[in-house]
């Protein structure tokens, strides 16, 4: 769900009008749109959510640090959750074993990765070229790109080199186009930094919306249009503040949750550097907040369990990105 969806535009405009000022604030991971919780209880008010880490009280800050308890015309929500990290698992420990096997055909949630990976991602799903019809594997760009290094036409594991796969029998698709993701700096510090000294001088900052490479498969035959442990996808839709979504990853396995916040933007941590991404999802996996999820378009893989009525369409992909290949 982007900003323009969200049903207070009063509250759109403050967070886009307070941003930056927002996001530079000590132990600001980042900020979206949602309802106020106190005490744990969703009060159904519309607010800007204040994602921190760590969480400190107000005394413990200096002045410039406190988080107001509005901005504009909106009421502000301060949330503590962890740095969000986009990074491979290296490890071979799984919670369903079977999901860092090969397979053929290879549905979504299973093991995949570039050749040269030291580590392995999740398949998130096979779309149809739009243009061509050629099936084409989904993924994220640090998976299949190897975090930029690679190349067009570089050979994609399933299962991913960690998992035991090899270029000479588990290749499945070679990369085709991918988005860069644009790096702030070294660390949250230095992107900080950075971020300032670019407003200062009245420069763009590099912002991202996608995480997201894409691969031709090798042939038809290796494709599976389903995903493990959800079945076949029903379409693409998009997601909205309160919406039950489900996920199939290598690692968990699948998981369940709820969007609490739309229109995020958030600072995520690469092995290359840190990067901002602007207008994503954030997935609360426990009823109070305690476990929070951020969720880049496309690179995740989660499905929206339909409301009652709700009709979900679509059965290829397009973009409005512009793909590097």
């Amino acid at each position: 769900m982007s900003q323009n969806d969200f049903l207070d535009p009063q509250i759109q405009e403050a967070k886009a009008r307070h941003r930056y000022e927002l996001l530079l604030k000590a132990n600001v991971q980042g900020i979206g749109l949602g309802t106020k919780r106190v005490n744990g209880a969703d009060t159904g008010i519309p607010c800007i959510i204040v994602y921190v880490y760590p969480k400190f009280p107000p005394h413990a800050l200096d002045a410039r640090d406190v988080i107001p308890t509005a901005v504009g015309d909106a009421l502000t929500d301060i949330v503590e959750m962890r740095p969000a990290q986009a990074r491979v698992r290296s490890a071979s420990s799984v919670r369903e074993p079977e999901r860092t096997k090969r397979w053929r055909p290879a549905p979504g949630g299973v093991s995949v990765g570039h050749y040269q990976l030291k580590g392995a991602g999740t398949l998130g799903d096979w779309i149809r070229d739009e243009k061509t019809g050629e099936p084409l594997l989904v993924s994220c760009w640090h998976v299949l790109t190897n975090y930029g290094r690679g190349h067009r036409g570089d050979p994609i594991l399933q299962p991913a080199l960690v998992d035991r796969g090899t270029v000479e029998d588990d290749t499945i698709a070679y990369l085709d186009k991918w988005v860069d993701v644009k790096m702030l700096g070294g660390s949250l510090g230095e992107a900080k930094s950075n971020l300032k000294a670019l407003l200062d001088r009245g420069k763009l900052p590099p912002v991202n919306y996608v995480d997201v490479a894409f691969a031709k498969a090798v042939s038809k035959e290796v494709v599976s249009y389903e995903t493990l442990g959800l079945g076949e996808r029903k379409g693409i839709g998009r997601s909205q503040l309160g919406d039950r979504v489900v996920g199939s990853g290598r690692t968990t396995g699948v998981t369940q949750g709820r969007v609490s916040a739309v229109g995020v933007d958030i600072f995520v941590g690469y092995p290359t550097g840190v990067a901002l991404f602007l207008d994503q999802d954030v997935i609360s996996r426990e009823i109070y907040e305690s476990r929070l999820h951020f969720h880049r378009p496309a690179t995740d893989f989660i499905q929206v369990l339909p409301r009652p009525g709700q009709h979900v369409d679509g059965k290829s992909a397009s973009s409005d990105h512009s793909f590097r290949s």
